[in-house]
């Protein structure tokens, strides 16, 4: 097995290692604020590095049939490592970084994408949510300008309505398939008849999940919450890497799960799905809800901020589509 193929998460679990070593080790102040830069510096460094090497050498590498390593999670886990430091650089402090906790909840974050984008299994993919999750309410807890309670708590109910929903839309897809695995769910679903009801419902219910990420209608009022409460370098860091970590594993799970495997490929040009779910039909109707009912909260906005955050809602469906 060549384990070097999935090093840039190894190398981001040794950052986090080191820096509550350093947390929990180091007593002077000024010794440990260098050290936390140093290891922050070189580990983002080195992540990069090893992204790239990802990106470019690995094919299709699978590990344990839950996750794969190729080109594609590549370039997402280097955007969302890019958009961290240009955050930083353009929007945030350079040279400022608050504590450990600051850069323990980031790395953790990147963890949670890097999860979610490379995740072939419905169950790793709610674990990647789950880390994001944790991550944003931590941001809400500690960062909050007023009110954090309140704000959090809001946070935390939505978050446990959307995973309790995908959670029981996962189980579903377990009990029809007796599998989580994309790969075996494509295989199943080509090959054995099964309750269009029920699947759909299995269907929708996990998607709950991806829309709580994605900011799609009607939730696109919970980024709106972030940012009227965070820093505008703390919100950023929570739309970027919630809509790479979301699309990333939409577009995997989709393409993978439901991929027809008995249609007939001429030169492997096409890349056709299951007609059990009219995933086209469906994309086009939530997606464009999305982008119709934020152009037109859009419209009577004044507040720079919000404007900017409802172009992103606009024109993300459109992307996806």
């Amino acid at each position: 097995m060549n384990f070097t193929s999935f090093l840039p998460e190894i190398s981001l679990l040794m950052c986090l290692t080191l820096i509550s070593f350093n947390n929990f080790f180091i007593n002077e102040s000024k010794l440990k604020f260098r050290v936390l830069n140093f290891i922050s510096l070189f580990g983002i460094i080195v992540i990069f590095l090893l992204l790239l090497q990802q990106f470019y050498y690995t094919s299709d590498f699978f590990f344990s049939g839950t996750a794969v390593f190729d080109s594609y999670g590549g370039l997402l886990k280097i955007l969302a490592l890019l958009s961290f430091v240009f955050v930083k650089f353009f929007i945030g402090d350079a040279y400022l970084v608050e504590n450990e906790k600051e850069v323990l909840i980031s790395f953790v974050c990147l963890f949670g994408v890097f999860i979610a984008v490379s995740s072939n299994n419905l169950l790793l993919t709610f674990t990647g949510f789950e880390l994001l999750n944790l991550v944003y309410f931590g941001y809400l807890k500690k960062y909050c300008s007023n009110e954090p309670q309140k704000t959090a708590a809001f946070f935390y109910r939505s978050w446990l309505i959307s995973s309790s929903l995908m959670f029981f839309g996962i189980s579903i897809f377990y009990g029809l398939c007796g599998t989580l695995n994309y790969d075996l769910i494509s295989s199943f679903i080509s090959s054995n008849p099964v309750n269009k009801l029920t699947f759909t419902i299995a269907i929708l219910l996990v998607f709950s999940g991806f829309a709580f990420k994605l900011f799609i209608f009607p939730l696109q009022s919970l980024m709106l919450n972030f940012y009227e409460k965070l820093k505008i370098d703390k919100a950023t860091i929570i739309l970027v890497t919630s809509i790479i970590a979301a699309s990333g594993a939409l577009t995997r799970f989709v393409y993978s799960a439901f991929y027809e495997r008995n249609a007939f490929a001429l030169n492997g040009s096409t890349h056709s799905l299951t007609p059990i779910f009219n995933w086209e039909l469906f994309f086009l109707i939530i997606f464009c809800l999305t982008a119709l009912s934020s152009a037109l909260v859009l419209y009577l906005q004044q507040d720079f901020i919000k404007i900017l955050i409802y172009i992103i809602f606009v024109n993300s469906p459109l992307v996806l589509l």
